[in-house]
């Protein structure tokens, strides 16, 4: 984790052409190994001690080795991986939670920021240094696992052409018997739930006005949160994914 902190952050920031060709090499490497999926997928679950550049890596990673994973029974190059259906299942799983994680981020007011000293009009982040240690950016990081999930849908097998884009809708906007937002996992909840314990009604820095019901409050923030999902993978889906050639 500390190694891949100071190999992002010399690749991007430094201005010595050998650090740079260093740090390149050694991420290059990183994406090779065997804890570049789990690392990735880890440090985006808890993503708040990520600075903005760790974030957008590990979540461009994501999307570099699912282009490079494969379904044959065999790699034909010795960069691509050959992943079984449960590898597929598994990362389709996180991926789709990630999404939500980040989305829910993206549409809490403020940033998702709780009052108090520790807020501010920015978000608490700090614009004069792009590195600091804080929230990764929501919105560009759900672009990034948005990207990811087009290609997997375009490679695995067992999801459907024809049901790829339906499931999407089912799965970010679905809706349950009892009106809750079923469909979103427990890590978008919670993050909605700690937002808002650190909001009241009487909160004069973020001029809120939530009323009684938090429950359908909180459903709100979510419904919206699965729409943006939504288009935001659309967008990126491309017309080859349906016929999976």
């Amino acid at each position: 984790r500390v190694s891949l902190g100071h190999a992002v952050n010399a690749l991007y920031t430094s201005h010595d052409p050998t650090t740079r060709s260093a740090a390149d090499e050694w991420l290059q490497s990183f994406l090779r190994s065997d804890i570049a999926w789990p690392l990735s997928i880890q440090l985006l679950s808890n993503a708040t001690d990520l600075t903005s550049l760790e974030a957008l890596f590990c979540a461009r990673a994501l999307h570099v080795l699912l282009r490079k994973s494969v379904v044959k029974p065999r790699a034909t190059q010795a960069s691509h991986a050959v992943l079984v259906e449960d590898d597929w299942v598994n990362m389709r799983s996180a991926l789709l939670a990630l999404a939500w994680n980040f989305s829910v981020k993206g549409v809490l007011p403020n940033g998702g920021v709780n009052g108090g000293a520790n807020g501010g009009a920015n978000g608490g982040m700090n614009s004069a240094n792009a590195n600091c240690t804080n929230e990764a950016p929501p919105r560009t990081v759900l672009t990034q696992v948005s990207l990811a999930i087009s290609v997997l849908a375009c490679k695995m097998v067992s999801w459907s052409a024809d049901g790829i884009v339906t499931d999407l809708i089912t799965h970010f906007t679905g809706i349950g018997e009892n009106g809750d937002r079923i469909n979103a996992p427990t890590s978008a909840k919670e993050i909605v739930s700690r937002w808002m314990e650190g909001n009241t009604p009487n909160d004069p820095d973020q001029h809120l006005r939530l009323d009684t019901d938090q429950h359908a409050f909180g459903e709100h923030l979510l419904a919206t949160a699965g729409e943006q999902c939504l288009i935001s993978i659309l967008a990126v889906l491309p017309e080859s994914c349906h016929s999976k050639e």
